[in-house]
C-alpha cells in the first residue's frame, strides 16, 4: 500500500509492504520525505514520530491478526 501527501513544500510517501517470512509474514514500512529545510531535525524528530507510528500500526495489526 502506498500513500502520498504534501505538507507545505514537503512531499511525504508512506509505503507498507507485506512479504512472506519463515512460515508467516513480515511487514515493512518506509517513509520518505523531501525536500526538508532542517535535515537533522527531520531525521531525529521524524525518527521519533516514525517509531511511535510504527508501534501503533503494529499493535493494531497484531490485534486484527489474532482475532
Amino acid at each position: 500500500m502506498l500513500y502520498t501527501s504534501r505538507r507545505g513544500r514537503t512531499d511525504l510517501t508512506w509505503c507498507l509492504h507485506v512479504s512472506p517470512h519463515a512460515g508467516g509474514s513480515r511487514v515493512h514500512l518506509r517513509l520518505r520525505l523531501g525536500p526538508v529545510r532542517r535535515r537533522r531535525l527531520a531525521e531525529v524528530g521524524g525518527g521519533l514520530v516514525d517509531a511511535l507510528t510504527v508501534a501503533g500500526l503494529a499493535a493494531g495489526l497484531r490485534e486484527r491478526v489474532r482475532s
